[in-house]
């Protein structure tokens, strides 16, 4: 699948995922005294980790700690889902497929360290 249309269907089902997380939300009986509390979701893109050199002013190796903060806020903030949108990995100038599967691996890690809370959290 190319990128443009990976693009595409990714923002097309962005509105139907929020959809049916709004609908399980408001399936849940709410009493009168209980307070309502809104839906609140953090977005998260083009971390482009590689353990490299910076080129084309792109900063590569800076993207893991950038992306442990980001998941630490998200923590902290409690949010209720998380959203990535792309491009988690780059690779070396000559690019080397075991490299880049380990750039992958890292980011995915870091990535994979924001905490779920309560029964309405999902990660996307």
């Amino acid at each position: 699948m190319k990128r443009r249309h990976f693009l595409k269907v990714a923002w097309a089902a962005i509105p139907v995922l929020a959809f049916g997380l709004l609908a399980a939300c408001a399936a849940k009986p709410v009493s009168l005294v209980e307070k309502t509390v809104g839906i609140r979701f953090g977005i998260v893109t083009d971390a482009h980790y590689a353990d490299c050199q910076a080129r084309e002013g792109r900063p590569f190796r800076e993207s893991l700690a950038k992306m442990e903060e980001c998941i630490a806020v998200m923590n902290r903030e409690r949010v209720d889902f998380l959203i990535e949108l792309g491009d988690f990995k780059d690779q070396d100038e000559i690019p080397v497929e075991a490299r880049s599967l380990a750039y992958l691996r890292r980011i995915e890690s870091a990535f994979g360290r924001f905490q779920v809370v309560g029964e309405r959290s999902v990660i996307l």
